[in-house]
């Protein structure tokens, strides 16, 4: 009798912990969860670039900004190389709704008519200057599922936004490895607040002229900067290229880009220049393309 007795207390005592750490654990969870709202909340807060996706370092050409401004609201740049396809590809700051559950945000979007997007980022680990996350990316045609990425990627912290910075001219050249479209003479490009730009050679007698591009437009997102432009000429097709302004400071710009080779390797390429003055310069005319 002694003995049930005290096996029943025994278990009746273990019940009582169970319960206690069940309960616990449920507080616990639910402040964890709580804190980690509050936390991630305030930590996303700026924008953030796409700098590495599934241990490899992502291409200049093929970079993301995503901007948080609060818990709730945000946007995201994403401008593809690839336009071929029947909805725009060229998504500039476009505006999304934020949702925050435990360490997952989930933004959603319209990039065009009837197209939407959801990203779902789901961060492991955030610091002031770089965040590590597995990132779920779709993209849908009214409810038909477009295509979906899945990636673990690593995001760095923009400090600062050139999209005021860059108006007015510059002229420089290629300081490093040559990109795809350089030719490793001297250029202008002036930069206008409507997103057009305009591209200056030189002639033969010395004169900056201009290329008279078909149109010549440009987007900025923090500190990527992104042009496509198509050249004058019935067979000519778009072009596109994307750089990172490394610096903008006494009157001095400077671009690098990281550019994908042909044999699968990756190549640094840079761009310096100066400001200088507009005078010689004029505003653009261009029509607006579809995007």
């Amino acid at each position: 009798m002694k003995k049930s007795i005290n096996f029943i207390w025994k278990t009746a005592g273990l019940l009582v912990f169970s319960l206690f750490l069940t309960l616990f654990s449920g507080c616990a969870s639910t402040d964890i969860k709580k804190n980690a709202v509050s936390d991630l909340a305030e930590k996303i807060t700026g924008k953030w670039i796409l700098t590495e996706a599934d241990g490899k370092p992502v291409p200049t050409n093929a970079k993301i900004v995503h901007t948080f401004e609060s818990a709730t609201e945000g946007y995201i740049s994403s401008y593809n190389l690839d336009f071929t396809e029947n909805y725009k590809k060229w998504n500039d700051r476009v505006p999304c709704y934020l949702e925050i559950s435990g360490n997952i945000i989930t933004m959603t979007g319209q990039l065009d008519k009837g197209i939407t997007f959801e990203a779902e980022v789901d961060v492991k680990s955030i610091t002031a200057t770089e965040m590590i996350s597995d990132l779920k990316y779709s993209v849908y045609n009214q409810s038909e599922l477009l295509f979906v990425r899945e990636q673990s990627v690593v995001s760095k912290k923009l400090p600062v936004d050139y999209a005021g910075e860059i108006l007015g001219c510059w002229e420089g050249c290629s300081t490093g490895e040559h990109s795809e479209y350089d030719d490793e003479k001297k250029h202008r490009w002036q930069y206008n607040s409507d997103g057009t730009y305009i591209y200056y050679s030189r002639n033969l007698r010395g004169e900056w002229t201009d290329f008279e591009n078909e149109y010549a437009f440009y987007a900025i997102d923090g500190n990527l900067l992104c042009m496509r432009w198509k050249n004058p000429g019935k067979n000519e097709k778009e072009h596109r290229e994307w750089w990172e302004i490394s610096s903008i400071e006494n009157n001095e710009m400077k671009w690098t880009g990281l550019r994908m080779r042909s044999d699968g390797t990756t190549g640094r390429t840079s761009f310096s220049m100066t400001r200088t003055d507009v005078s010689e310069t004029r505003t653009s005319s261009q029509k607006k393309p579809v995007f």
